[in-house]
């Protein structure tokens, strides 16, 4: 990079390399990303003018949430296939045609990163439940499996099942393995307990990685699954959800996201505020997306009908007419010009009537 660029051009770089790799925004990581998302809103950037088209990103609309969700997979994807230079060259691209036609191969990959990842995690899962539901720790390990991914499909087994999970790229000579945790187990601890046995390791305490000789990969795993059995098995794991207020679905309006708007940007550190409204009457729910895998909902609200989302819900049995207690984060969008609410849900269950402890 040239060393005559004004450094308040590469704002747009700080906030996405910020946001992207999960850095807390607090302090002085938050005035830095606020005005970078400026400069990325303004599209200097020939190469984020066109990641922001592929992406399906307005000008003038980018917050921290698109680049966690829509330019940082993209970006990444590139490196987890293994050659991370096509984002490089993307981002200094100065021609708009060719920014667009890296833009597009970039899209492409991220493609090709999603659709392994679920190849992926259809045979982890397999194999990690074959030991039971009821184990502290998922664990698999394949020859088919890429470095790229694991990570991405260990934090989705994490997800799932709210347990700590291992998944491995089993090689002839070396194997390649990354961690997702839970709250109370320190997985680079773990991994610490287990360094006689590792090339190296390293990570912290909900993600790690580590490469271990081969021959040694199933002394690994056992002694992973002692250590989880000891710290977790006298546990009851289910995951649970902070809530930061109940609030009746009328008040999830503009006036409550105008006010939600200046606590930008959210993120790692700085969470979005998390609602709870009772008592939700749905008035269409299907399930969407290119695997049915989200559940895209319309729910009563006092001024209409109020648009949700509940990704990776797409199995879930809601029906029009059902009652729920609904936990969400209420985003503005805008679209084409049209500025439109939506409730990107986090949690649904039947109303009846339990009680909700929230933080305050």
């Amino acid at each position: 990079i040239p060393v005559h660029v004004e450094e308040a051009s590469l704002l747009d770089l700080v906030a996405i390399g910020t946001v992207a790799d999960l850095v807390p925004l607090v302090g002085e990581n938050r005035l830095l990303v606020r005005k970078g998302l400026e400069v990325l809103n303004e599209e200097r950037r020939e190469g984020a003018r066109a990641l922001l088209r592929v992406s399906r990103a307005q000008r003038g609309e980018v917050s921290a949430a698109t680049i966690g969700y829509r330019l940082g997979p993209r970006i990444n994807a590139a490196g987890r296939l293994g050659d991370a230079s096509l984002s490089y060259d993307l981002l200094l691209a100065s021609d708009p045609v060719e920014a667009d036609r890296l833009a597009g191969r970039l899209s492409e990959q991220n493609r090709r990163r999603q659709d392994m990842t679920a190849q992926a995690y259809v045979v982890a899962e397999k194999m990690a439940l074959a030991r039971g539901e009821d184990v502290p720790l998922l664990y698999a390990a394949d020859e088919t499996f890429m470095s790229g991914i694991v990570g991405l499909v260990a934090g989705r087994l994490t997800e799932s099942y709210y347990r700590p999970s291992v998944v491995v790229e089993k090689g002839d000579e070396l194997c390649k393995g990354s961690c997702r945790s839970i709250d109370g187990f320190h997985v680079a601890h773990a991994l610490d307990e287990c360094g006689d046995l590792l090339v190296r390791h390293g990570g912290h305490a909900a993600a790690a990685g580590f490469t271990v000789r081969s021959d040694l990969l199933d002394a690994l795993a056992g002694r992973l699954f002692g250590i989880a059995q000891r710290e977790l098995g006298h546990r009851e794991l289910a995951p649970s959800l902070q809530i930061d207020a109940v609030v009746p679905l009328p008040e999830a309006n503009w006036a409550t996201a105008d006010w939600l708007a200046k606590l930008e940007p959210c993120g790692n550190g700085n969470p979005m505020a998390v609602f709870l409204s009772r008592d939700v009457e749905v008035l269409h729910a299907e399930p969407v997306g290119r695997e049915s895998q989200h559940l895209r909902m319309d729910l009563a609200a006092a001024d209409g009908v109020l648009d949700a989302i509940a990704f990776r819900m797409g199995d879930r049995a809601v029906a029009k007419g059902d009652h729920l207690d609904v936990v969400y984060h209420l985003e503005a969008n805008k679209w084409n010009g049209e500025r439109r609410l939506q409730l990107n849900v986090l949690d649904i269950r039947p109303t009846e009537g339990e009680d909700v402890t929230c933080d305050t």
